[in-house]
């Protein structure tokens, strides 16, 4: 998996951030705080007709075609008050164009903001993979077993610290050593039934939690890398046992 931003995405990067530069001075920032709107319709008029508060809609509807990591760079250089601001213009030109309503989900890095999610207009959380602790550890191999236990400890923590729905997040597997070679912590000796077992802590997890205002979903991380070891697919190792665990612990029952 490649994470090195494009060509593209690094001149967006930097246009945005000039112009975060050139407009909102220290001096502006404050006194445009300090008046009751609290915004500079100049400015965010310039941002929307540049394109970026629909970066990642369609061009049928007036996006850029753009993508998630092209939306947060933006949202980077505008900082937490400014990604509410722009997330409010992103709802309000979706119901335009009659497309319903936009979720937001904060993914695994919450930047320090777990109490502000809601009032920041974050309509939920989870994380991207629970199986960072690999990062911290020397050069080596470590069970997956060992992984999920912690997998499920990093749910009931952060849960607690944010503001919105929680959702869990069920990992298939972890080996990055295709990218750090032999710097690489992997996490080995992973089987469809501890796979199940974990699915089936993930369902235990999130039911307690259902309402109408919180449904009862579970994340599969599972981003069919094969070079990470992190896939959901027929193999021919496992076949489909990993997919028929899914499918008994969420199938519909017949």
């Amino acid at each position: 998996m490649n994470f090195d931003l494009t060509e593209d995405q690094k001149l967006l990067l930097r246009t945005v951030a000039g112009f975060c530069k050139r407009e909102s001075p220290v001096d502006r920032v404050r006194q445009i705080r300090s008046n009751e709107r609290g915004w500079d319709a100049k400015v965010w008029k310039e941002m929307g007709d540049l394109g970026w508060l629909g970066v990642m809609f369609p061009a049928a509807v007036g996006g850029l075609d753009g993508s998630f990591v092209d939306a947060a760079l933006i949202i980077e250089q505008l900082g937490a008050d400014g990604w509410k601001r722009a997330s409010d213009a992103m709802r309000a030109r979706v119901r335009a164009a009659g497309l319903g309503e936009l979720h937001f989900q904060a993914n695994h890095v919450y930047g320090g903001h777990e109490p502000r999610l809601k009032e920041l207009g974050i309509d939920s959380a989870t994380q991207y993979h629970t199986f960072g602790f690999t990062y911290s550890r020397p050069p080596g191999r470590s069970p997956w077993g060992e992984g999920a236990l912690m997998t499920i400890e990093g749910w009931k923590a952060a849960a607690v610290k944010v503001t919105v729905p929680f959702f869990p997040d069920c990992p298939v597997g972890w080996d990055d050593s295709p990218r750090f070679g032999t710097g690489a912590h992997v996490a080995v000796d992973r089987s469809p039934d501890q796979f199940e077992r974990l699915l089936r802590a993930a369902q235990y997890f999130a039911a307690p939690r259902v309402s109408p205002s919180h449904p009862a979903i579970v994340m599969l991380s599972a981003w069919n890398e094969w070079t990470e070891d992190h896939v959901l697919l027929p193999d021919t190792i496992w076949g489909y046992s990993y997919l028929e665990a899914v499918n008994r612990v969420f199938g519909r029952q017949r």
